[in-house]
């Protein structure tokens, strides 16, 4: 075998590993996308793991019109009542020790992460960084808020 068919050879074999990986990489982003829908505060018409689908429910009261899970809409309600039960705001941590203690777990990698992307999500509450979270109605009742 000449070098040129040797080359020819390796440039065969490159190609088709990388049309592999390729193809290993698009399925990658289209599960990677699917997981991203189930656990976002904005999936729609999720279908968990288990089969059947969970229809979004509306909002209450106070909240913007877009549709969100029961997941999502149980810790959205307790995240407001330990909100206006608090007497200053309060950081993710808390936060999430005190919903925890309630039943709700904040599920994602990074917990801390994804309480601060819902609570960006949820009209009504106001943050400031180092400082914490609280209701944006009660900002000058409570302790600790610069204004």
């Amino acid at each position: 075998m000449s070098n040129l068919e040797r080359l020819k050879s390796e440039r065969e074999r490159l190609l088709k590993r990388l049309n592999e990986l390729n193809a290993f990489l698009s399925e990658y982003d289209s599960l990677e996308a699917r997981a991203e829908a189930l656990l976002s505060a904005d999936a729609q018409d999720a279908v968990p793991v288990g089969g059947a689908s969970t229809a979004p429910a509306k909002r209450a009261q106070g909240g913007s019109p877009r549709s969100v899970s029961p997941e999502i809409e149980r810790f959205e309600v307790a995240t407001r009542e330990i909100l206006s039960a608090a007497t200053t705001p309060l950081d993710r941590t808390n936060l999430l020790e005190l919903l925890a203690e309630r039943g709700v777990m904040v599920g994602g990698l990074d917990p801390k992460n994804t309480i601060s992307a819902r609570l960006s999500r949820m009209s009504g509450v106001s943050s400031a960084r180092g400082i914490g979270y609280w209701l944006s109605q009660r900002a000058g009742e409570l302790e600790g808020i610069p204004i």
